[in-house]
């Protein structure tokens, strides 16, 4: 395992407002605040991962929750939840069907929101396909072994995704429009939908019809205690950050120039960028996981080494962590000293060792 400190470079984003005026660019980002970070002040090499046999086949996520790992899955229930300690299985949760309380589409267990409420461990879910959100006790549902659930509003937007709870009857969520051209953000407030103005930056960004709106497809985080979105495109270098109030409106790219979608769509769809995967938010800090391929080599043969760019919610970079194995997600176990990553191509699991004393929370 190697450690060096290296140099932060942050450009001024005078020079991209400068090239958006002139260029006429189709940006998914806040074009006046942009931090580009080229080096990390942290940099950490990670090798000698030992690989985890957990027995679960055929995931794309997991989550380590507390004492267990939960993992999407095929079959009749979305998660397969399993020790952390020595991987054997707890239970499975959230039936896949129609009936009261099955979900016709799990979510992803990177995008749902774990708290704590006396104690008990708690988790908002929606289901779009039904356009309903959910309040499961997921302590209980340990403890029972079946899904613990109460619904807490239906006649949700649709279609919607990207949906995030943030109080009795109110909602952020995103929208793919009727040509599939753009993705609209907005608030659901009272069982009407608006549209903030400051979120025009994100919601202008645009592929012409019959192109590939997954350039536009990003997955999204939420802070509740700072109530901010962390905003994750899988095809683009850069990662939005914003508040639910506006007050805060930032992006962080990787490298020194913005991806442009009018660029990027006239590409061959085997030529398009697969950058990051996901992210995972943490108290402190959140974390990327950045691929760097193309979506021909990401499914035929990867070419680079992928890397966990950890920032502060105010954008800042943190640490650059390089890993030796190829993998699609991952989790910071830190009361055990680990790090957990999976790989869905190859349906294998590893976990390194952190280094000593790396704990950004």
């Amino acid at each position: 395992m190697k450690r060096s400190v290296t140099r932060i470079v942050l450009l001024s984003a005078c020079l991209l407002a400068f090239a958006s005026c002139s260029g006429h660019g189709n940006y998914m980002a806040f074009t006046d605040n942009v931090v580009y970070v080229e080096e990390f002040p942290e940099k950490y090499s990670l090798t000698d991962a030992e690989e985890v046999n957990t027995g679960v086949l055929g995931s794309y996520d997991f989550r380590i929750v507390d004492s267990v790992m939960v993992f999407i899955t095929g079959g009749d229930y979305g998660w397969k939840v399993i020790s952390k300690d020595d991987y054997s299985e707890s239970c499975n949760l959230l039936r896949r069907g129609n009936g009261p309380g099955e979900f016709i589409s799990a979510p992803a267990p990177y995008s749902v929101e774990f708290y704590d409420e006396n104690g008990e461990i708690y988790c908002y879910l929606s289901d779009m396909n039904k356009r309903e959100m959910y309040r499961m006790n997921f302590s209980e549902s340990l403890r029972t072994g079946q899904t613990e659930l109460e619904t807490i509003a239906g006649e949700l937007p649709y279609p919607s995704m990207a949906m995030v709870y943030l109080g009795d009857s109110e909602y952020f969520y995103k929208t793919l429009s009727d040509n599939m051209t753009s993705y609209r953000r907005s608030i659901f407030e009272d069982g009407e939908s608006f549209t903030p103005e400051w979120l025009e930056p994100l919601n202008s960004a645009h592929v012409d019809p019959g192109k590939d709106f997954n350039l536009l497809s990003a997955t999204t985080g939420y802070d509740r205690s700072r109530n901010i979105v962390v905003e994750t495109p899988v095809r683009l270098n850069n990662i939005n950050i914003y508040a639910l109030d506006g007050s805060i409106r930032k992006t962080v790219n990787i490298g020194p120039k913005l991806s442009d979608i009018d660029r990027l769509q006239e590409l061959d769809r085997a030529d398009h960028p697969k950058t990051f995967a996901m992210s995972q938010l943490y108290d402190g800090f959140f974390a990327s996981l950045y691929l760097g391929e193309t979506a021909y080599t990401y499914e035929l043969g990867r070419t680079q080494m992928p890397h966990i760019y950890c920032f502060d919610y105010e954008g800042n970079p943190l640490a650059d962590i390089l890993l030796d194995e190829q993998v699609t997600s991952f989790d910071f176990d830190f009361e055990g000293g680990w790090l957990y990553v999976l790989d869905q191509i190859t349906d294998r699991m590893w976990r390194y060792a952190l280094p000593e004393g790396f704990d950004l929370r």
